[in-house]
């Protein structure tokens, strides 16, 4: 992993955070600590691509994704602390900021790639490798109350999504003199992550709520590792890496939380 960009998002993560708490303890307001567990639907959907690479024998790599879009589904967990706001917000508001680990389910990405030196003596392979994101926020949550029970509420997070590229296979049906191509070991990654979302939450009892919400996340993009063209005992680094397009998760889901 770039451990250069991880600790690029962990200190927008951290700051975030802190700033979000600070605007609290500014107020002098009273913190009741919470934690809650949420999972659901998520189509997750990663964008086409395009990319096009030279080697040093003037082999020109082409490679094309379409859009993908799987139904899969996610989980996840919050750890934070809930809070009013006096002489912020009116009666009945109240907030909620933390941080917040997502696991996602994977995409399968697909696409056409060509190598060559001249088009006309391209060889022509499919491609697909697997996408899996695993998320970590920085949220805060703006609640409101309706009929003493009822808490619509919308939030914002910021964060780093961590992605897993795995399972390159490329393949041809052409035969006979054919142009080879790399193979793309796996990577992890990390990138910048947000989400935005809305939903409703209903008291069950004194300390535990219950509800519904829907969010957009953006999860940045999967790439592989740097390809190698390998053939019997040969061995060639090619020097690029192959990207993929930006991937996002839209997500229906239940949240059950508990607050001191």
């Amino acid at each position: 992993m770039n451990t250069q960009i991880e600790k690029k998002h962990v200190f927008l993560l951290g700051l975030t955070t802190y700033f979000m708490l600070s605007s609290a303890m500014a107020s002098d307001v009273r913190f009741h600590p919470s934690v809650a567990l949420q999972g659901g639907y998520t189509s997750i959907t990663a964008n086409s691509h395009s990319e096009n690479f030279t080697d040093s024998e003037s082999n020109v790599f082409l490679y094309r994704s379409s859009n993908h879009a799987k139904d899969s589904g996610f989980l996840g967990g919050f750890l934070g602390v809930e809070y009013a706001l006096p002489g912020y917000l009116p009666a009945g508001y109240f907030l909620q900021t933390g941080l917040e680990y997502n696991y996602f389910g994977n995409v399968g990405i697909h696409g056409q790639h060509w190598v060559g030196v001249t088009p006309d003596t391209s060889t022509a392979y499919q491609y697909h490798y697997t996408a899996q994101s695993q998320q970590v926020l920085s949220i805060i949550k703006l609640f409101a109350t309706l009929h003493e029970r009822f808490h619509p509420y919308a939030e914002i997070g910021l964060g780093a999504a961590f992605n897993h590229a795995y399972s390159y296979h490329a393949a041809t049906s052409e035969t006979g003199n054919i142009n080879l191509t790399q193979v793309f070991p796996d990577r992890n990654k990390a990138q910048f992550s947000y989400a935005l979302g809305v939903g409703v939450e209903a008291d069950l009892t004194k300390h535990v709520r219950m509800g519904l919400g829907y969010r957009f996340s953006g999860l940045g993009t999967a790439d592989l590792g740097a390809g190698d063209i390998v053939f019997n005992h040969y061995q060639s680094s090619s020097g690029f890496s192959l990207g993929g397009g930006q991937m996002h998760a839209n997500q229906v889901f239940l949240r059950m939380s508990y607050t001191v």
